[in-house]
């Protein structure tokens, strides 16, 4: 899809188009429009190199002032999440949605910081997805607390008991600045009888493997 084609079909959907069910791949749909937007895209590279956001929650030496990737995750409600509540909110306010009026208001959000984020690198990245690693509140940057104020009629029911949970390891549990699954772990192996290259007479080797394949060919022929 091109720019102008794309721009006139947000501009038709802003005039016409309006929904009054929401299905997971609507929500997919306007989490794309969100990320691709140029306004969340700027507000990520302020986050990142001018907040404390631009090096990994777990290592600090892992920053982009080292010359390293960062990647910002969404926690502990995920931008699914929170777009599935503003198109809630919509719908039960207006009786239907449209994507471009949700999309605005899921990056006004952002622009509020009433959303959480943490700073990763790609491995953690990845092992939060994998659901191999749980992110302590503790380390999480944003109001997501007042989100969750704000849309409390308009959340998942999901949604509602990770809170519950995020709330209680708050209140119960140490962060741990090195969870296990992170700690580095070295595995060391010991060789014997090894021989050294030096000791070996290059010259006998070579003719032992040439004897040895004549030797092959006689039998086989």
């Amino acid at each position: 899809m091109d720019q102008t084609h794309e721009i006139e079909l947000f501009k038709k959907d802003e005039e016409c188009m309006k929904y009054d069910i929401i299905k997971k791949d609507m929500i997919k749909n306007i989490e794309k429009v969100v990320r691709d937007s140029y306004h969340y895209k700027i507000l990520i590279y302020y986050l990142k190199n001018f907040m404390d956001l631009s090096r990994c929650a777990y290592y600090e030496g892992y920053s982009m002032s080292n010359g390293l990737g960062v990647e910002l995750h969404h926690s502990p409600i995920t931008l699914y999440e929170i777009v599935y509540a503003v198109m809630n909110k919509h719908l039960k306010q207006n009786g239907y949605y449209k994507i471009m009026k949700v999309a605005k208001e899921v990056s006004k959000l952002h622009y509020q910081f009433k959303v959480g984020l943490v700073p990763l690198n790609p491995t953690a990245h990845k092992l939060v997805h994998s659901g191999n690693l749980r992110i302590h509140p503790d380390i999480v940057k944003g109001d997501w607390e007042a989100f969750a104020i704000e849309y409390q009629d308009y959340i998942s029911d999901d949604l509602k008991k990770t809170l519950d949970d995020v709330r209680f390891i708050r209140e119960h549990e140490l962060y741990d600045h090195y969870p296990k699954i992170l700690m580095r772990s070295e595995t060391h192996y010991i060789q014997k009888n090894i021989v050294s290259l030096d000791s070996v007479n290059i010259s006998k080797l070579l003719t032992q493997i040439k004897m040895k394949t004549l030797e092959n060919i006689e039998k086989a022929t």
